[in-house]
């Protein structure tokens, strides 16, 4: 039976049916859940920043998707930021003295953390990325403090959240700056994991930099 309901009736309504369960397994199109901490944070991080392209994507088809999408996408491209930012940290932290934390919605606190290993590695300012991704993840954390403003209308109090006079967002240009700033990331973190991997007598031929696909 369709899921799609089109003109009236021409296409039947998917109904509950006795049976139905939604956590099952044995169809040729299973996902894989993994378990193990460093595949599934990576497969998770993965997983909000295509799910988030993919919407906007959809979304530049119609203004209806646009502005109904708005809010899952910009939600998705938050928590990618967010768990980035989380399993760097609990990942390379250590060396520099910085513990996990996944306490904290706070963008602009779990940066200031990833900042100190970046600090810990020698990390250099490149064509002005550090500080560009820094401003970015600011202005996210300014618009969306606490991972609440893109997920609920309201506050706990009941009050209209307010998005700073922010009514419009431009999809596509979200989409490129966010790109960015994941291509960022991978770099870096590759690259701390190379200085890892060398030891401290030894460090990678080139500095940070993401020479993989362009999604």
């Amino acid at each position: 039976m369709s899921d799609e309901l089109g003109p009236l009736g021409s296409t039947p309504i998917r109904w509950p049916t006795p049976g139905d369960k939604l956590f099952t397994s044995g169809g040729p199109d299973d996902a894989i859940l993994r378990p193990t901490f460093g595949t599934s944070m990576h497969m998770m991080e993965e997983g909000y920043l295509r799910a988030a392209d993919a919407l906007v994507e959809k979304a530049t088809t119609w203004s209806y998707e646009r502005d109904t999408l708005v809010w899952p996408i910009v939600f998705l491209y938050r928590q990618y930021l967010e768990l980035v930012l989380k399993g760097s940290i609990a990942e390379f932290g250590r060396d520099a003295g910085v513990e996990a934390n996944w306490k904290s919605h706070d963008l602009t606190f779990l940066w200031s953390e990833f900042k100190k290993i970046m600090h810990h590695w020698d990390i250099q300012e490149e064509d002005k990325a550090n500080t560009t991704v820094g401003k970015v993840i600011a202005e996210f954390s300014r618009i969306d403090p606490s991972s609440m403003s893109f997920r609920y209308p309201i506050t706990h109090a009941g009050e209209p959240i307010e998005l700073s006079g922010h009514e419009r967002l431009d999809l596509l240009r979200l989409k490129d700056v966010m790109r960015g700033v994941a291509n960022f990331m991978t770099g870096t973190t590759e690259w701390m994991a190379e200085m890892i991997k060398c030891g401290p007598d030894d460090e990678p031929d080139d500095g940070p930099g993401y020479d993989g696909p362009d999604w």
